[in-house]
Order: C-alpha cells, then structure tokens, then sequence
C-alpha cells in the first residue's frame, strides 16, 4: 500500500481551520473571498494611540476657522493644516523644542504619510465615558463587538494569511489593541501574536542568527531536509 503525501503541521492546521470556519457558518471563506488570496498580498497596520494623543492633533485638525471659539479648543492656524480634496483627513507639520512640560525637541511631518497613502487609511475613533483604556482600545478593533466578536487584525489575517507563515502579529505587549476577539471559530494562524520585545524579534525568525554558535545555512538546510524527509513521516502526529 503506498503512503499518502506527507502533510505538514501548517497544512493540518490550515485545513483544519478552513473546515472550523465553514462549520460556522462564516461569510469570509467562500471561494470568491479566498479567492482574493491568490492576488497581490495585502496588509493592514494598527497604530494605537493612547495616553493623552488627540486626534485632532493628528488626522482629523480643525482649523482655527472653523470653529467658534478657537482660543478654548484644540485648533491650529488655517494656513498650518495641510488638506486634500475629496479625503477626510488633514495634517499639521510641526517641530519644537519642548512636548507640554517636557523639555524633549520634536519634528513631525505627517503630510507626507497622509498624502500618499490617504486613499489606504482608516480612522477609528472612540469615545470613553467611564470605560478604561484597556476595554476602549479593544473596542477600537472590535468595532464593540460589530464583527461577531472578531478583532479587525484577525479578520485581515484570516482573509488574506494563511499562506503567511504569523498573519497577525503584534509589536505591543499589555495593551486593548493586541486582545484576541472572542469568536471560537477564528482559525488559530489568524489569532494575534503578541511580540514582548519587537526589537530583537527579528532575529527569531531566523534558524541561527543571533545565536552564539550560528549554524551555517547549508548545514542548517541538511538538517531541516532530514527532519522533514526523516523524521517528521516517522512521528504520531503525522501518523
């Protein structure tokens, strides 16, 4: 009797999670949504903002025009906001030798992201009351529960990563913007990766690098043939 072709763990996985996800009766696995996988890849980028960053300091400035008393409320010189027709979003250039109280130099110049890459932007905001931080920025990526519970970083990853050795990664540890969503049927390569120390993290994605004794690549290459050739067909996880 001849053996069937050896499967992967990434390929158990993949297809186990495509079966979870059509039993739950999802609306992103159909052909023509998995479809768009074999396109030009696509990813989505969160940037949080907490802890006292307002976003009228950002994408959304008001013009001191535009409102009624702009001595009271967070505006900026009409001539100092950069807009563009048909888009949202504004920028203000800034630079200075101090952040408030804190005697730290800054330049800014978000004029630059914005006006290339506008048409790619999304701005979600929310508003807290009594709420903490932590349960408001989770909020911010759940859309409050609008997606079934499902974070937009694992509907991203879902969609468009499994291919994608980690679809959904995460370079911020201990915040609401990093929470799993709470849909069960989310396959388990589209769950976040929380990253404790972005710095050096690149180096784990390598074999050998930053190692003390680093392996040379073609040896590393011999063993990685062995271990799928040789003893991956031998364990009881593919048996």
């Amino acid at each position: 009797m001849s053996r069937s072709k050896h499967v992967s763990r990434r390929e158990f996985v993949q297809g186990l999670a495509a079966v979870m996800g059509g039993t739950a009766g999802s609306l992103l696995l159909t052909d023509e949504a998995l479809a768009q996988q074999a396109l030009a890849p696509k990813f989505l980028i969160v940037v949080g903002a907490s802890g006292g960053g307002s976003i009228v300091d950002g994408p959304l400035a008001v013009r001191a025009s535009e409102c009624a008393t702009p001595d009271v409320l967070n505006t900026f010189p009409d001539d100092d906001v950069v807009g563009w027709d048909g888009s949202p979003f504004r920028a203000v250039d800034f630079s200075g030798n101090a952040i408030g109280a804190i005697p730290a130099g800054f330049s800014v110049e978000p004029s630059s992201m914005l006006g290339r890459l506008r048409e790619d932007l999304m701005v979600a905001t929310w508003t807290r009351t009594s709420v903490n931080h932590a349960i408001g920025q989770r909020r911010s990526v759940t859309g409050n529960e609008a997606w079934k519970g499902r974070t937009l970083q694992e509907l991203m990853a879902w969609q468009y990563g499994m291919d994608a050795p980690i679809p959904n990664v995460h370079l911020l540890a201990g915040t609401g913007y990093s929470e799993l969503g709470t849909d069960a049927s989310v396959p388990p390569y589209a769950r976040g990766q929380v990253v404790a120390n972005p710095s050096i993290w690149p180096l784990s994605l390598d074999g050998s690098k930053g190692s003390a004794f680093p392996i040379e690549p073609e040896v590393l290459k011999a063993i990685r043939r062995n271990r799928n050739e040789v003893f991956e067909p031998a364990t009881r996880f593919e048996q």
